[in-house]
């Protein structure tokens, strides 16, 4: 079997039934189709994909207002996780808002999620506080996670 090439590209629209797939089969209150096009055409967001071979395989979205970036979006889909594409996102997403000057950056996760808090953990995200009723559908408590480098 022929190793895939993993890399990192920003999205495209032609990318977007793909990333469409990926959002409802990871959360259970999808992103809209809308949201996802507006995250296309502002100036203060990275919106990138992981592809292997031609498959997207993840993506992360995230808002750059140096000093600070918050991660707006971010998921694998499930056929590709627990391959360190999660860190290869995060890792590449940062890389680039750091190159805009940002040094701080956040994220929200559902309490219950654990394999992402997992995940924000390992790449050096730290618990900050609780936001109550953050989710809906179900409704749950949202984690804030900060980083600083």
């Amino acid at each position: 079997m022929e190793e895939l090439q993993m890399s990192i590209i920003p999205a495209r629209r032609e990318m977007l039934e793909q990333i469409l797939q990926i959002e409802r089969d990871s959360f259970s209150d999808p992103w809209s189709e809308n949201a996802f096009l507006t995250s296309f055409d502002s100036p203060h967001i990275d919106f990138l994909v992981c592809l292997l071979g031609d498959q997207v395989a993840g993506y992360i979205i995230t808002l750059n207002l140096p000093p600070e970036t918050e991660v707006l979006n971010i998921a694998v889909a499930p056929r590709f996780r627990r391959q360190n594409i999660g860190q290869f996102l995060i890792r590449e997403g940062f890389g680039l808002a750091r190159a805009r000057g940002s040094r701080n950056f956040y994220l929200e996760v559902r309490c219950s999620n654990a394999p992402a808090i997992a995940l924000y953990e390992k790449t050096g995200f730290k618990p900050m506080g609780i936001r109550k009723n953050y989710y809906k559908n179900p409704k749950e408590d949202a984690l804030v996670m900060s980083y600083e480098k």
